[in-house]
This record gives C-alpha cells, structure tokens and sequence, in this order.
C-alpha cells in the first residue's frame, strides 16, 4: 500500500497572503506544515518578510490569535525580516517598552496591532470593516522584546506584538 507523500512545497510571499483563499489560518497552517522540510535561515528570513509585508491589511485575525501567537513564538528568532523598508533600525532606536495604543472592542482589547499615536488609534473602530457599537481606546506598555514587526506610518509607527493583559494600563471608551 502506498501513502500519501506529507511534503508540498508552496511558497508564500506578500502576494499570495493578499488573496482571499489563503487567509492568515490557511498561511499559518500550511507554514507550519513546512516547519519540518525547512530549517534554513533564508527560507524562515522569507516567510517571516511576507508576514511583515502583510500583517498591516490583516483584520479580525483574533479568531486565529492562538494559532497566530504559536507560531510567532515557535519561529522567534526571524522576527528581525519581519520588520521592513529600514523599520528594524527604528525598532532597535526606541526604548526599552513602548507604550501604544489599539482602537477596539472589549473583546479584542489585547489584539496583536498598535499605533504609536493615540489620534489613529481611535479611528480604527469606526473603519467600516469594523463599526464597533462600544469602541475602546486601550493604551498598553509592551516591552520591546515582544514587537514582531514595526512598519512607518504618516501618524509614527504601528507595530505587530505580543500582548498580554498585564500590558494593558488604561480602556477609555471612544465617543
């Protein structure tokens, strides 16, 4: 009898993460079938890059935040490709902890994108692809350490992190 063979090989860029079919689960999973073919430094620098090109446009991703967070954990040190366009300098210039901020729900106030600026931070939640009925403007420290990847803004930085409930100091509801 024969088996299926386990191994594709698919190559994930910023363009194939951009189309509805292959949306953050379907990225994750199908990069966490590779983890075992792959261990160059190169292939993981890639994968990490094209999350860095694209995590800007994901939304509603805390549905997969415990896939999300596993796998930004499991391949911790790539984070650096992640940051693009000279942004990783930025990273490495700025304190220490950061303190940001995340327009939201209640029910995703410790999300994985923040703004440097609490001014953008509170458009996010009446974006029509989120119209929040009780929006919140939720400030938080995170420690550097935890920042996944940092992009330039025209308002500062955004950043895609890993934040925990104890990062969060503040919840103001945004009128």
């Amino acid at each position: 009898m024969v088996t299926a063979i386990k191994w594709r090989h698919i190559s994930v860029n910023a363009c194939s993460l951009q189309l509805p079919v292959l949306r953050v689960s379907t990225m994750l999973r199908e990069i966490g079938e590779m983890t075992e073919y792959h261990t160059e430094e190169a292939f993981w620098d890639g994968q990490l890059s094209a999350v860095g090109e694209t995590w800007s446009t994901w939304s509603r991703i805390t549905q997969y935040g415990t896939e999300l967070r596993a796998f930004l954990l499991a391949h911790r040190g790539h984070w650096k490709a992640a940051s693009l366009h000279g942004a990783q300098r930025i990273l490495e210039q700025l304190p220490d902890h950061l303190e940001v901020y995340r327009g939201c729900a209640a029910r995703n106030k410790v999300g994985f994108t923040w703004c440097s600026s609490e001014a953008a931070a509170k458009v996010y939640p009446h974006m029509p692809a989120f119209r929040e009925r009780e929006p919140l403007l939720v400030t938080a420290v995170i420690p550097k350490a935890r920042v996944v990847s940092l992009r330039e803004t025209h308002h500062g930085f955004e950043v895609l992190a890993l934040a925990e409930p104890g990062d969060v100091v503040s919840e103001t509801p945004i009128k």
